[in-house]
């Protein structure tokens, strides 16, 4: 009766497992939030080209391949499936803004993203704060755009979880 019991546990437990996995292979979570490094691309098709690339030569080798899509605000962006990598292309709106950015996901991005300007300012470089995804609550989304990156900012955000959902698309 025991040996039955346990066995029974056993195959409830591969049986979660399993399932568990399925829906994280079908329905990928970004857990934990590692952030991410975004790369500007001119429009939608510059980023179709690029994954049509990428796919081609063995995503299973290179490991990148499109995993979903969301608008927010003035961005649209492509996840790849390693979480880290996006493609992005942006309205008019956003000219003025870095089109290449390295993204970390942090508890409070204001006081990170004033830690990053006084720590760059103080070895030598300009740094400024911007917030702007205007759709988003305040102190959401904060990025520093220095002089330290070429062509590049940093954006300090709140962990996936604690961000409002993004508009998915195809």
């Amino acid at each position: 009766m025991k040996l039955a019991k346990r066995l029974g546990l056993v195959m409830i437990f591969l049986t979660g497992v399993f399932i568990g996995g399925i829906v994280v292979y079908i329905f990928p979570v970004p857990f934990p939030d590692m952030g991410h490094r975004l790369f500007g691309v001119k429009n939608e098709y510059a980023a179709e080209v690029l994954l049509a690339i990428l796919n081609n030569f063995e995503p299973s080798r290179t490991g990148l391949k499109k995993s979903w899509a969301f608008d927010s605000g003035p961005t649209h962006q492509i996840v790849m499936n390693d979480r880290v990598t996006v493609f992005a292309w942006f309205d008019k709106e956003a000219d003025n803004l870095s089109k290449n950015a390295i993204s970390l996901a942090v508890d409070n991005p204001k006081l990170a993203a004033v830690i990053a300007k006084h720590a760059l300012q103080l070895s030598g470089f300009s740094a400024e704060l911007f917030e702007p995804a205007k759709d988003l609550p305040p102190d959401t989304l904060v990025l520093v755009e220095t002089d330290a990156l070429l062509g590049s900012a940093l954006v300090f955000r709140k962990p996936f979880w604690r961000m409002p959902s993004p508009k998915l698309r195809e």
